[in-house]
């Protein structure tokens, strides 16, 4: 029975010793090839599913750009085809020069008239022209729709005016202020 009871532990310190080699290598194999394995196909999961999630924003980006290219050639055509062509600033007097003409064929009186100073924008300037004057209420109201009809004064806008006359007075006439926005090409030099 001792002998029987020497063997048995002897069996049991190998089968012991093959089961911690087993578990040890086991472990090991599980630390330095499964686990591992299982991150980098977790990343790469993860990875796949942020690359196509990219490929699909791309998708989309490049149908965007594409309806917003072509609508920018539609915007380029429609800037072309305008009959609007705006002047640089330095063509001031020509414009001080339109205004007096439009404003005589009116039958309007200019007292003063003068340009005031450039607003610069990013897509174009803006000069003031301030005019006083006077005339009749039907001429200033006929200054005032020549302005907005004639094609040639597309790019000039009526920011404000003042009409005012003296109801005791015999005359017709009634003084004005009128201030005007000429819209100009950037990047002009002043004079």
């Amino acid at each position: 029975m001792i002998g029987n009871g020497r063997s048995q532990w002897k069996t049991w310190r190998i089968d012991g010793a093959g089961v911690a080699v087993c578990l040890l290598a086991a472990v090991t194999l599980y630390i330095t090839i499964v686990h591992p394995s299982r991150l980098r196909h977790r990343d790469h999961a993860a990875q796949q599913m942020k690359l196509e999630s990219r490929r699909q924003a791309a998708r989309k980006l490049a149908d965007q750009d594409g309806l917003l290219k072509a609508q920018l050639q539609e915007l380029n055509q429609a800037l072309r085809d305008t009959p609007l062509k705006i002047r640089e600033a330095r063509f001031i007097n020509n414009r001080l020069a339109d205004v007096a003409q439009l404003a005589g064929a009116c039958d309007l009186k200019i007292d003063q008239m003068q340009p005031g100073r450039r607003m610069v924008g990013s897509h174009y300037e803006t000069i003031p022209i301030y005019l006083n004057g006077a005339g009749t209420y039907p001429t200033f109201a006929r200054l005032l729709h020549e302005l907005h009809e004639q094609n040639g004064f597309a790019d000039t806008g009526i920011v404000s005016f003042d009409l005012s006359g003296d109801p005791a007075s015999d005359s017709e006439d009634a003084s004005f202020k009128l201030e005007l926005a000429w819209h100009t090409a950037p990047g002009a030099p002043e004079e």
